[in-house]
């Protein structure tokens, strides 16, 4: 489905996604036990929060003229998370398999219009996000992999 959506209104989903991200993470450091757990939820929990300082601080204007991207996933306008979906009864796994998704839907939005954007300033803005969900995933990845068989 085709959207023509300014920059401006991209990022502005942007934040409102990557703040739900940065709840899911706020819960996620309330909800895990294991102090390994807890050190890889505040390590994602403040490059969450420098994410937002980012995106919340860019002025559309430096990327260039405003274009209206033919182009956005169609689920655009829905919440990143569905509510009520993590509870505080949630077990910490399930936490970091929501946070897991999440960050993906995130990239893939990212990437998404990042292959659809003209402007190649604007291109690079949208692949440097790409690049910053990746090294999150990584790093859920490494945890995954090394605490497979502790108690998250």
């Amino acid at each position: 489905m085709y959207f023509f959506k300014d920059l401006q209104s991209l990022l502005d989903v942007s934040v409102k996604w990557e703040k739900e991200l940065k709840d899911l993470y706020d819960v996620a450091a309330l909800g895990v036990k294991h102090s390994k757990s807890k050190e890889l939820i505040q390590f994602l929990l403040s490059k969450q929060t420098k994410i937002l300082e980012v995106l919340v601080n860019i002025d559309v204007h430096k990327y260039g003229k405003d274009e209206f991207i033919k182009f956005t996933p169609e689920d655009h306008t829905e919440n990143l998370i569905p509510q009520h979906e993590l509870k505080k009864t949630s077990e910490p796994d399930q936490i970091i398999k929501m946070i897991k998704t999440y960050e993906s839907r995130l990239k893939g939005y990212y990437s998404d219009i990042a292959d659809h954007l003209v402007s190649e300033n604007q291109k690079d803005l949208f692949l440097s996000l790409v690049t910053l969900k990746n090294a999150q995933l990584e790093a859920l990845d490494n945890f995954i992999r090394e605490h497979i068989n502790q108690v998250v």
